[in-house]
């Protein structure tokens, strides 16, 4: 939302996406990447965090399918984002 801290938005977008409740955040770096879509050219701003859950239960929103958990090397096999390779390869361990 609008004005919202990012910290406060992640939580939200956490509860709202797989019905979880954040336990622990912390913040770890940001990274930019550019990025062409329909003509137009955007700049992507994405702030990582690590993060930990008070539960392992997820409830999935109607917007999603399903979801899975990946190491780097499985994640790295999906059709990814511009930059997104990058994220994991600088923060995953």
């Amino acid at each position: 939302e609008e004005g919202e801290p990012l910290d406060l938005a992640l939580k939200r977008e956490i509860k709202e996406e797989i019905g979880g409740e954040i336990k622990s955040l912390e913040f770890q770096t940001v990274f930019y990447s550019n990025l062409k879509a329909k003509g137009l050219q955007y700049l992507a701003i994405r702030a990582v965090y690590k993060t930990t859950l008070n539960s392992d239960n997820i409830k999935l929103s109607q917007e999603h399918k399903n979801y899975g958990w990946y190491s780097k090397k499985e994640a790295a096999k999906f059709l990814l984002l511009p930059g997104i390779e990058e994220i994991l390869k600088a923060n995953l361990t």
